[in-house]
């Protein structure tokens, strides 16, 4: 019993010990400003949404993928695709990400932004650079995500079948 007890004491002590050294956090910064976060349960790869930007990163934070989503040319009063000709008050405009959705059965992400009255695409989520749909001509049809940056968003994803 002496011995057990002097064991279990000596790996309580190397346990403590070991929590004592210094352990090297992971973190991801970000020069843009982060919208939302998903992350795949399954690979621990975790998805920001940032105004102007997406980032994929690995479970350990490190930087996988970064895509650029703005800024573009746009203005709340014009009908996307937006072209000079068409919308005059058309400037440079940042996308501020409105919706970030795992569909992990899918293997894809969907990203909303502010951009083009809150048009959304549907990427890869294993490479977040392949756009997989993007629809801008079909109107109303298409606007999801709100374009004012100071109205929240909620979506989800769910799965049919048996």
């Amino acid at each position: 019993m002496a011995l057990q007890l002097w064991a279990l004491t000596l790996l309580g002590l190397l346990g403590a010990g070991a929590s004592l050294r210094p352990r090297k956090l992971d973190f991801f910064r970000s020069e843009k400003e982060l919208n939302h976060l998903a992350v795949d349960e399954a690979s621990g790869v975790v998805y920001l949404g940032a105004v102007n930007a997406l980032y994929q990163l690995d479970a350990k934070l490190q930087l996988e993928q970064q895509v650029a989503t703005g800024p573009a040319l746009d203005n709340k009063k014009c009908t996307p695709p937006i072209e000079a000709s068409q919308c005059h008050e058309a400037e440079m405009t940042d996308n501020v990400n409105q919706l970030l959705l795992l569909d992990p059965p899918r293997k894809r992400l969907v990203e909303c932004g502010s951009l083009f009255k809150g048009i959304c695409a549907l990427r890869a989520l294993s490479n977040i650079s392949l756009r997989l749909f993007y629809e801008d001509g079909s109107g109303e049809k298409s606007f999801v995500a709100s374009n004012d940056e100071g109205v929240a968003t909620v979506g989800l994803v769910s799965s049919t079948g048996p």
